[in-house]
């Protein structure tokens, strides 16, 4: 009996379901760009977010690139109307999205679970919701990064990496962004190193101009403790520093 059961063990064929393989291919080529957070909410909650197009763009490619495929499902729908203090109607939608992930190569499945709201004043709550249920479920299978993973080799951190500000100059001017800093930010991203903000040239620009149309007073952006700019931005936000 014994000899007849390792016989089959022996001939039987483990096949591995494919669309795990194919997951863990989208993982590996996605972790080499991410999907950054460069978009705004508008209101009185602001924060940088990764919309849906994001994913979308991110994401086609490489599902098709891997023979992969995404069919979404929505159930357990609900709507209810609230009122803001100013009167006025929203509609809070809420959905329960299940999102298989199907192999193009042999059929196999995977299912994600995830849960979408959205408010609206209009009709467009459930569009919001499955949007966020979506996005979610794919940042979540995939793991994606908010921006590109570096090589650690590739940045050599030097024991002291800033330097403490001229005591002669005005406490409200910054300190310089370190060469190695500065560079990150070419590909047109706002980066945070050490919670302090390097803007690069274009965000830059919008920074001098809202200080000379009156949108923000120079004030706002002379927090050692928030900001880093370069000698070259240092020297521009000097021409509006108080004499």
């Amino acid at each position: 009996m014994n000899t007849i059961a390792n016989q089959s063990d022996a001939n039987a064929v483990i096949t591995a379901k494919h669309v795990y393989e194919a997951i863990n291919a989208v993982q590996k080529d996605i972790v080499s760009t991410g999907i950054s957070k460069d978009k705004r909410t508008t209101g009185s909650a602001q924060y940088n977010f990764r919309g849906i197009d994001d994913v979308y763009n991110a994401l086609s490619p490489l599902m098709a690139k891997h023979k992969l495929i995404i069919s979404p499902r929505f159930q357990d729908r609900r709507t209810e109307e609230r009122i803001t203090s100013k009167g006025y109607s929203l509609f809070y939608t809420t959905v329960t999205g299940y999102f298989d992930f199907i192999s193009a190569i042999d059929g196999s499945t995977h299912t994600v679970v995830t849960f979408g709201e959205a408010m609206d004043s209009g009709d467009k709550g459930t569009n919001k919701a499955m949007s966020i249920a979506y996005k979610y479920a794919c940042f979540q299978l995939f793991a994606i990064p908010t921006e590109a993973s570096e090589d650690p080799d590739a940045y050599v951190h030097p024991q002291d990496r800033y330097q403490s500000p001229n005591q002669n100059e005005s406490p409200a001017l910054l300190l310089p962004a370190p060469t190695q800093a500065a560079a990150f930010n070419l590909d047109g991203k706002l980066y945070d190193q050490y919670k302090r903000r390097i803007f690069n040239a274009e965000q830059f620009k919008a920074v001098l101009k809202s200080i000379e149309d009156g949108s923000y007073p120079i004030t706002k952006f002379t927090d050692s403790n928030k900001y880093f700019y370069s000698e070259a931005q240092v020297k521009e936000l000097q021409k509006f520093m108080p004499a």
